[in-house]
């Protein structure tokens, strides 16, 4: 488990991260780009074969991103973020952490920090 999260941080977080930066902003960053995918038998083995997830659906995108980040590789992940904006990202993550593996849910509380509160102020911002 400790391997592939460090393949996240290193293939997908840290470029993602400095992505972010307020002067750099798309609005592709905050919206879903595609709204349909056909779901991966091997993360969705319960679905059938072909079945397609309309990502603008708020139970469709939880499903989605919970199974990927609870099963996915890093690859899957990483298209994860392709297909979707981070603001729909944190919206599901807060609404689906509860039901993640305890070291996934840990690592992306960390990463994303802590969305609901304000910064301290003698914290340096990125």
């Amino acid at each position: 488990m400790g391997k592939f999260l460090i393949s996240i941080a290193k293939e997908i977080l840290l470029p993602k991260a400095f992505k972010f930066c307020y002067d750099s902003i798309t609005i592709k960053d905050f919206f879903i780009s595609e709204v349909k995918t056909l779901v991966e038998k091997r993360l969705f083995w319960f679905l059938k074969d072909g079945t397609e997830l309309d990502l603008s659906n708020k139970t469709h995108l939880d499903m989605f991103i919970q199974q990927t980040l609870s099963k996915g590789r890093a690859s899957d992940v990483k298209s994860l973020f392709r297909m979707i904006g981070i603001r729909d990202f944190i919206r599901s993550f807060n609404r689906i952490k509860n039901f993640l593996p305890r070291e996934v849910k840990n690592f992306w509380e960390e990463w994303l920090g802590n969305i609901n509160q304000p910064t301290k102020e003698d914290t340096p911002s990125l």
